[in-house]
């Protein structure tokens, strides 16, 4: 089986500019197959549209040009009872001169949510050939730090020896930070998951963190926001944490008061297109 050979063209923009990939667009009559496939036509441009919802490959079968993908990781679940939001999977987008030739797609799953006082999960990684997006830092129950990845989760309320817990760490280019936990007397609360677009927010005087913001693409033709944090929630909240949505990677919510499970994170997607 032949492999398709991949250039980088340009790096990735934080703005995912869909004016300036049609500037640098350069194609000589692609043919391609692999997921679901649309066409739609954006500022005078046709474009053909792979989009990947589950694992699959993506191959030319005639052709070569320039071809534009976005990658979404899976997001980390919300961590159990007034546990902290999971951070959004890590989003990215890239370039590159396709030949004939095919490389494999894996969609990044979410984590699960944490039943009451437990953590949640961390997400997994979305890819596309040798390129990577970082599955989403899980949300965690009291007294831990947020797990790292493409977003990382809130910190914990509980400070053992009064040091607050540490936020999870976004990869750089992927995603944020997520926010701090606060602790006072019974007024515990956890903080936001990171998302691409920002870090969460910390807990505040028994508020819980809101997760970062995502970030909107119209790879798909149609403006949809992406990797949202999950929010974080406070011992008394209510209710159990809310799941971010397929194929988003959107984080986890934390879950509220006792016997709260966390939300799990939303799966990745992977959009590939190329003007047609």
């Amino acid at each position: 089986m032949c492999t398709l050979a991949i250039t980088a063209h340009a790096n990735w923009r934080w703005s995912f500019d869909d004016a300036y990939f049609s500037q640098v667009a350069v194609v000589a009559g692609i043919t391609a197959t692999g997921g679901t496939i649309t066409n739609y036509t954006q500022d005078s441009t046709n474009w053909q549209a792979h989009i990947f919802y589950s694992n699959g490959t993506f191959g030319v079968t005639a052709g070569t040009g320039n071809v534009e993908v976005l990658l979404i990781a899976g997001a980390g679940g919300g961590g159990g009872r007034h546990g902290s939001g999971g951070g959004a999977g890590g989003m990215t987008n890239f370039s590159f001169a396709a030949s004939v030739g095919t490389q494999s797609v894996i969609i990044g799953q979410g984590g699960a949510g944490g039943a009451s006082a437990e953590h949640g999960e961390y997400g997994s990684n979305s890819s596309f050939g040798a390129y990577t997006a970082d599955g989403g830092g899980r949300g965690v129950y009291y007294a831990v730090g947020g797990g790292d990845g493409g977003s990382g989760g809130g910190a914990a309320d509980g400070l053992p020896n009064g040091v607050d817990q540490a936020v999870g760490s976004g990869t750089v280019g992927q995603g944020n930070n997520g926010g701090k936990g606060y602790d006072c007397g019974w007024e515990w609360a956890t903080g936001g998951g990171g998302g691409k677009g920002s870090a969460g927010s910390n807990a505040v005087n028994g508020v819980a963190g809101i997760g970062g913001l995502g970030l909107a693409s119209s790879f798909s033709g149609a403006s949809k926001t992406y990797s949202v944090g999950g929010n974080g929630n406070r011992y008394y909240g209510s209710g159990a944490g809310v799941d971010g949505a397929a194929n988003t990677g959107n984080g986890g919510e934390g879950g509220g008061g006792e016997g709260m499970a966390g939300g799990s994170g939303g799966s990745g997607i992977v959009i590939v297109r190329y003007v047609k």
